[in-house]
């Protein structure tokens, strides 16, 4: 497959920087590409196209996958060893642009059309079959830890959110006004506004998930994502404390520690965590060439640029300069 090839139309891919491929994808590359992407399965096109589809994809910058794919109708399945190599717990979302089709997992079937949302597990067995004479979805696999306060450890069942709904309604347009693309952006604009879509999207899930399962998120785990927002706003903050956090919050030191605690993290150690994916985004980013690897250490709230080194290179197992040197590298 010609993974170099520019892609012409417009794609909500293009918002985000770290773009992996974008090229056209003939019938019998299907398989490896989705299974290389999203998740492995078997796939089985049930209409060949007469011309090749197209794949566009990118990382997200927070974690996760995003492709925009236009494709023949086809039905691709999940068996359970498939989905046994995933290494941590996400959520597979399809938002569809074009197409119909039906997706089940965990006894549940559920029926799709053109501007639904679908999200299913990535760890349990499922299939998604499509129809249609084209069919045009954006998919995204997204770590559930980025929705970590609002669902508990795992999405026991599929959830569809209809197009009719306002939650929907308000994602389908967030995704017709990224077509367009966000070249203007800085990458700091565009990662925020990735963090606000990924956020949309699991209150989509949540919604459907909610009056299907009657989950209902606790105090604290509204807190600890209060925590972890209070923390991405102030991360250049050298002296940052969680006196400082609980004191924003209105809570105590005692309770925001017991949050912690709970999720088994520390607030230092979520502080280093997103400090030095700030820098690892920075230091690949050429709007900031013109900054020494030390700036943008300053930048992102570090105080000694030898420790900085240290641990980005615990971190991500290269130093800051290799970091910077190698574009291949991921977080």
């Amino acid at each position: 497959m010609n993974l170099g090839m520019a892609y012409s139309e417009s794609s909500v891919v293009s918002s985000w920087p770290q773009k992996v491929f974008c090229a056209p994808a003939a019938n019998g590359e299907w398989n490896s590409l989705l299974s290389n992407i999203m998740q492995p399965g078997d796939l089985t096109i049930a209409t060949p196209s007469h011309g090749p589809g197209t794949a566009s994809t990118a990382r997200l910058l927070g974690g996760g996958m995003i492709a925009d794919l236009r494709m023949p109708a086809l039905k691709v399945v999940h068996r359970a060893e498939h989905v046994a190599r995933s290494q941590e717990q996400e959520v597979l979302v399809n938002i569809v642009k074009d197409g119909a089709g039906e997706l089940s997992q965990a006894n549940t079937r559920l029926k799709f059309q053109i501007g639904d949302i679908t999200f299913r597990n990535a760890h349990e067995p499922s299939s998604v079959a499509f129809s249609g004479a084209s069919v045009h979805l954006i998919a995204i696999r997204v770590p559930l830890a980025r929705w970590q306060g609002y669902f508990p450890s795992t999405l026991r069942g599929p959830v569809l959110a209809p197009a009719s709904h306002s939650l929907t309604r308000a994602l389908n347009e967030l995704v017709r006004q990224m077509e367009s693309g966000l070249a203007d952006c800085h990458v700091s604009a565009v990662a925020a506004l990735e963090q606000s879509f990924v956020l949309m999207l699991g209150a989509a899930c949540m919604q459907f998930y909610v009056e299907a399962a009657g989950f209902v998120a606790r105090p604290e785990s509204v807190r600890w994502c209060q925590i972890h927002d209070y923390i991405d706003a102030h991360l250049s903050e050298a002296t940052l404390t969680p006196a400082d956090c609980a004191l924003a919050l209105q809570i105590s030191e005692r309770y925001l520690y017991r949050v912690l605690a709970q999720h088994g993290d520390r607030f230092s150690r979520i502080l280093q965590r997103k400090r030095l994916d700030a820098c690892a985004e920075r230091l690949r980013d050429p709007k900031y060439d013109r900054y020494q690897i030390a700036s943008i250490a300053y930048q992102c709230g570090f105080k000694d640029p030898a420790h900085f080194s240290r641990v980005f290179s615990k971190r991500f197992g290269v130093s800051p300069r290799a970091w910077r040197a190698y574009e291949d590298h991921t977080i």
